[in-house]
């Protein structure tokens, strides 16, 4: 039991989960710190150098949708993201303030499907959100 509450419990599967919070300008010059944030979480979580730089390609094309959806013209929106580091998984989650709904080219599509285990993108609602799930391969 962790914690002075009587009765307090703590679910097992959340104590070794690590979570890291990064916000940024909404500007494409301002990516980089994402990359280098998920390359560095993905390598914690035990992914290989592949899956890493998969991980980079991911964010690279959910931030700029995301981005591309809450462009206001003057760079002033912050970009949210929030890294969860599982033992077997890297979940990553980004929100933007935006009203338009993000999209996805063909391409983009095609992309993520092949990098990432899961993703999700959705908005117009005032926020712009991704999700996405890259799960580590055992040897």
């Amino acid at each position: 039991m962790v914690g002075d509450e009587v009765g307090a419990t703590v679910d097992e599967t959340t104590v070794d989960d690590d979570e890291i919070l990064l916000a940024i300008p909404a500007k494409p010059e301002f990516l980089r710190l994402a990359r280098i944030a998920t390359a560095d979480v993905g390598s914690r979580c035990g992914l290989a150098y592949e899956e890493v730089d998969d991980l980079r390609i991911a964010i690279d094309e959910l931030c700029h949708a995301i981005m591309a959806a809450s462009d206001s013209g003057d760079g002033s929106r912050t970009l949210r993201i929030h890294f969860t580091a599982h033992a077997d998984a890297v979940e990553i989650e980004g929100t933007c303030p935006g009203d338009v709904a993000p999209r996805l080219s063909e391409l983009s599509a095609a992309i993520l499907a092949a990098v990432v285990d899961e993703h999700e993108l959705s908005g117009g609602d005032g926020t712009s959100r991704f999700r996405m799930v890259k799960r580590v391969t055992l040897p």
